[in-house]
């Protein structure tokens, strides 16, 4: 995206304001330590499923060739399989990977990764993959609390839980949203997809 979106550091934007950890750490690329967990799952090579669409996302096949071969360089056995449509991709029972995407209807935690794994979202309610009960129990406390400083500390503790303790997913990259405009027309798009052109939305360029 030429250095137009962030390296994500967990499943959080910087658009979160105050409730963006800044400090949590990005994924780092270290074959060494994937072949140490490998080891450490007992993984003896068995034939992992991938669930792909053609390219209903930009670079979606190109992506996957390249990660399988990642994948292969560190001894997992993946092989795809090509689906027409999400219905084939979440068939249950789902024991394959398979891509998704998750739009921040709102900028905080509860109106990202909370909707796909709260115990009402994708993964644990509507295609039963996933469940963690103390993600469950900070997120109805989430809901709760309204002071920055109180929020932080549990949002942190749920970053954890899916980053390294319990994963649904790994982050591929965050999707780029890109504009055109002439340049006397006095808008700015703003940090989620709703197309905002009300009266408290012009006037913010000097051209």
């Amino acid at each position: 995206m030429g250095n137009r979106v962030p390296i994500p550091n967990g499943y959080q934007l910087p658009s979160y304001g105050k409730g963006y950890i800044h400090e949590f750490p990005s994924l780092v690329y270290d074959p060494g330590k994937a072949k140490e967990l490998l080891v450490d799952a007992g993984y003896k090579g068995e034939q992992i499923t991938y669930r792909l669409l053609n390219n209903y996302y930009p670079n979606q096949v190109s992506g996957a060739q390249t990660m399988i071969e990642m994948w292969r360089a560190v001894g997992l056995n993946v092989k795809i399989q090509m689906m027409e449509n999400f219905a084939q991709v979440q068939r249950q029972p789902v024991r394959a990977i398979f891509d998704t995407s998750n739009t921040a209807l709102f900028l905080d935690h509860l109106g990202h990764p909370w909707r796909e794994f709260g115990p009402s979202g994708t993964l644990p309610r509507s295609i039963e993959v996933w469940r963690n009960e103390e993600y469950f129990a900070l997120g109805a406390k989430l809901l709760d609390t309204v002071q920055s400083e109180q929020r932080r500390p549990i949002i942190r503790r749920m970053l954890e839980i899916i980053n390294e303790v319990v994963p649904p997913c790994v982050i591929l990259h965050v999707s780029g949203q890109f504009y055109g405009k002439r340049r006397d027309v006095p808008w700015l798009p703003g940090l989620t997809l709703d197309l905002n052109f009300g009266p408290f939305n012009r006037a913010l360029i000097r051209t």
